[in-house]
């Protein structure tokens, strides 16, 4: 019996968010799965809905559609046709076929890895990836191009020059040139990784040449830090100049907001404001959330409101952008947000200095103490997970696990003070 072969949608995404296209091949019963070469999507543009009357895999929402279409019926076509020139072959010898099949693979793009990457990185779809996310990816990108004295036509980085000694070199630079520490290096290359997956998938890097495949990564040690019950109450109470106090403001109205990221707080109007409930899209994922005003939030938003009259409803809730925020450019709002963020942080470290709080204090702190106080009160990590609106409960035990280890080590040090000195002299007479 002829074997049948199928296109769809792999369960989960790689790093960069995008799903691989499968083949599925069926032969005597026996499944096998093959990615379709160079052809990955956000889930988004997967057409699920897909029937006679509409067949195409890939939605015209995305800008490639047509391209992806022919690239993946074709790889279809060929296997149906494999299938009936050869009925008798099994799954495993069809998949081995249609992967080592010289007309199925695409030639090689290119061989600068970094021309691939930045080519490859104006194609990003915006409307998938926040401005934020490609600002930080590029910032990757020339961050390696500066390393490696990159320019495009004259000095390429040619794959096979991209190897894993290549890699260390790179790591040894960010770390003696840039001062970067081990999270920031790790995350640098693991964005990198996001690009050689793209390039491997398009041929212009093979499979067994990613030099990141067997690098061993820096391992980061995140200093998470957060505010105790007892500094919340501090911050809350000392007396602080005007600007301190708005950062404070601004700082507990994400506490109250589920924990929100300082992007959100930054860009609330006063229309999302009504019937007792905040309503907002969270700044990854643009997914909607809504939360219901708390007597505390109330009293922080009322304490914004104009001291006489109603505010205008496209008017930020919290004054740190500029009123014509909405006439810049993507990049442009990008660096205001930024800009709004350092001051903010600023202000929050001199109020916090004022309230007697020593370590690091920051705007994500809040979102932090938020975490650590849902947790030890409910002892419920998928309610903490809802309130952050984290997509993946990893995630979520981040924020807590630091919480944990220095909840050990206290614990620790609290049971050994009951210990005396140990002896750590022989006594002479002993001997």
């Amino acid at each position: 019996m002829p074997a049948t072969f199928k296109l769809i949608l792999a369960p989960t995404h790689d790093r960069d968010g995008l799903h691989d296209v499968r083949l599925r091949i069926t032969a005597n019963r026996v499944v096998r799965y093959l990615n379709v070469p160079g052809v990955a999507v956000a889930a988004k543009h997967w057409n699920d809905k897909r029937s006679l009357d509409k067949p195409n895999y890939f939605k015209t929402s995305h800008r490639e559609h047509a391209q992806l279409e022919q690239t993946a019926k074709g790889f279809l076509a060929r296997a149906q046709q494999l299938g009936r020139e050869r009925p008798y072959l099994s799954a495993d010898e069809l998949k081995q076929l249609l992967s080592t099949g010289a007309d199925l693979v695409p030639a090689a793009t290119a061989k600068d890895f970094l021309a691939f990457a930045y080519a490859s990185h104006q194609r990003d779809d915006v409307g998938s990836f926040s401005e934020g996310t490609c600002a930080n990816r590029l910032a990757c990108l020339n961050k390696l191009a500066e390393c490696w004295g990159w320019e495009e036509g004259k000095k390429p980085l040619l794959v096979e020059q991209f190897t894993e000694a290549a890699v260390a070199d790179f790591d040894a630079w960010m770390k003696r040139e840039k001062g970067n520490n081990a999270t920031t290096r790790r995350k640098t290359l693991d964005i990198l990784g996001i690009y050689l997956q793209r390039a491997i998938r398009q041929g212009v890097v093979p499979r067994y040449a990613n030099p990141l495949e067997y690098y061993e990564l820096p391992t980061p040690t995140p200093t998470q830090t957060w505010l105790t019950s007892a500094e919340l109450a501090a911050l809350e109470s000392v007396r602080l100049p005007a600007q301190q106090h708005l950062a404070r403001t601004t700082y507990f109205i994400q506490y109250y907001l589920h924990g929100s990221r300082i992007g959100v707080v930054l860009l609330l109007r006063w229309k999302q404001r009504a019937h007792g409930v905040v309503r907002f899209k969270m700044d990854k994922g643009e997914r909607e959330k809504v939360v219901e005003e708390s007597p505390q939030l109330t009293a922080l938003l009322d304490s914004l409101l104009p001291a006489t009259g109603q505010p205008d409803p496209d008017a930020f809730i919290l004054p740190w952008l500029k009123p014509w925020y909405n006439e810049l450019s993507p990049a442009q709002q990008l660096h205001e947000r930024k800009r709004a963020t350092a001051v903010v942080n600023m202000n929050l470290k001199r109020a916090a200095a004022r309230a007697g709080i020593n370590g690091k204090v920051s705007s994500h702190t809040s979102r932090r103490a938020l975490a650590s106080d849902a947790d030890n009160l409910t002892h419920d990590l998928g309610l903490v997970q809802r309130l952050l609106g984290h997509t993946n409960r990893a995630t979520t035990e981040r924020y807590t696990r630091g919480r944990d280890s220095q909840v050990v080590q206290q614990g620790a040090a609290a049971v050994y003070a009951q210990r005396p000195m140990p002896i750590t002299k022989a006594d002479d007479e002993a001997k």
